[in-house]
C-alpha cells in the first residue's frame, strides 16, 4: 500500500515539475473547467487511443509518435488517471502528506512506468522536431508532452478554452548568425473549429515559411463535435515572423471512427502577399477497408483548402 501512495506521490509530483508557473490564463475564472471536466476530456481522448489500439492492433506501432501518445495514454489510463485526480482536485501533494516512515523518499528511476507521470502517458518528452528558416527568423516545432499536461491542468482561454495540446515551438530572431539564441515560445494553442466544441492537437508538426514574416506549421489533430469526432490535420499560420499563431484551419478531416489522419508533410510556394501563399500538404489516411496517402492544397495563405484526393492507394488495410 505504501509503494502505491509512493507511486502516485512521485507520479503527481512529475506533473506539477512539468507545469511551472500558472499561465497568466489561468488567472480568470471565466476560462475554469471544473476538475470533473478536465479529468473526463482527458478520459475521452484515452477512449480515443483505446479504439486505435483495437482498431490496428499491432499494426499501430506504424502510427506517428503523436498517435502513441494518445494509444499510450489509453493503454496506460487506469494508472494515469488516479495520477491525475490526485492533480486535479487537490493539487500538489507535499511530503507532510505521506505516511511519516515514507517522509524519507529513495532515489527512483525517471523512467520507471509505475512512478514517472511521463512514461505513464507517452514515454516522451520532446521529440519529432521539425525547422522553418528565413533570413534572421526561424522556428523549431515539436512535440511536448508537457504541453498537454499543461493545457490540461490549466486550461486555455478562449477561442481555444479546454483545447488540448501536445505541441511546442522555439524561436530565434537571429538565426543568420554564427550562435543564434532560441526563446521556447511555450504552448502552441490549437483555435477550436467551426462546429467543434473542441480542436486538440497531437504532435507532429512540419514547419515551412515562405517570408521573414510568414510562417506555417501543420500537425495532427481531433475535433470533438456533436456528432462523429474528426480526426484532422491542423494548419496554423503566423504573419509575426512566427511569434504567435493566431490562424488555425483544418486542412482536412476525416470522421475519427473509420480514418485517422496521420504524418503528415508539407511544402510552400510564396505569393505576392500571405493571402496569396500556397500551401501543399500530403498525409496518411488510415481508413477502415484501406490506406491511402491523400493532397490537398490551399491557394489563399491557408485560409480555405481543397477537396482531398487519394494520390496512392492501397486496398490492404495491413498498411
Amino acid at each position: 500500500m505504501r509503494k502505491n501512495v509512493k507511486a502516485l506521490i512521485i507520479g503527481v509530483s512529475c506533473i506539477a515539475g512539468l507545469l511551472g508557473a500558472m499561465p497568466v490564463w489561468a488567472q480568470s475564472s471565466a476560462n475554469v473547467q471544473s476538475p470533473q471536466e478536465r479529468l473526463a476530456r482527458a478520459e475521452q481522448l484515452a477512449n480515443y487511443g483505446k479504439d486505435l489500439q483495437n482498431r490496428f492492433g499491432e499494426k499501430a506501432r506504424v502510427l506517428s509518435s503523436g498517435a502513441q501518445f494518445i494509444i499510450n495514454l489509453g493503454n496506460r489510463w487506469d494508472k494515469t488517471k488516479p495520477m491525475l485526480e490526485k492533480l486535479l482536485y487537490e493539487g500538489t501533494p507535499s511530503q507532510r502528506d505521506l505516511p511519516e516512515s515514507e517522509n524519507s523518499l529513495a532515489p527512483v528511476n525517471g523512467s520507471n512506468p509505475n512512478m514517472d507521470i511521463i512514461t505513464n502517458f507517452a514515454g516522451i518528452t520532446q521529440s519529432e522536431t521539425s525547422v522553418a528558416w528565413f533570413g534572421s527568423k526561424a522556428i523549431v516545432g515539436f512535440n511536448d508532452s508537457g504541453s498537454f499536461l499543461s493545457t490540461l491542468v490549466t486550461p486555455l482561454p478562449p477561442p481555444g478554452a479546454g483545447n488540448l495540446s501536445l505541441n511546442g515551438w522555439s524561436r530565434s530572431t537571429n538565426a543568420n548568425v554564427g550562435t543564434p539564441a532560441w526563446t521556447d515560445m511555450g504552448i502552441l494553442p490549437p483555435i477550436t473549429q467551426p462546429g467543434a466544441t473542441f480542436t486538440d492537437c497531437f504532435g507532429d508538426p512540419v514547419c515551412r515559411t515562405t517570408r521573414l514574416t510568414d510562417f506555417y506549421m501543420c500537425s495532427l489533430g481531433y475535433d470533438s463535435v456533436p456528432g462523429p469526432n474528426f480526426s484532422t490535420i491542423l494548419m496554423f499560420r503566423s504573419t509575426d515572423g512566427g511569434a504567435t499563431f493566431p490562424v488555425v484551419t483544418n486542412a482536412a478531416a476525416a470522421n475519427a471512427g473509420t480514418n485517422f489522419l496521420d504524418k503528415p508533410w508539407m511544402d510552400v510556394k510564396p505569393g505576392a502577399s500571405t493571402a496569396a501563399d500556397t500551401i501543399h500538404v500530403v498525409y496518411t489516411n488510415f481508413a477502415v477497408g484501406g490506406t491511402s496517402i491523400d493532397y490537398v492544397r490551399s491557394t489563399n495563405g491557408a485560409a480555405t483548402w481543397s477537396v482531398p484526393v487519394a494520390i496512392a492507394a492501397v486496398a490492404d488495410p495491413s498498411f
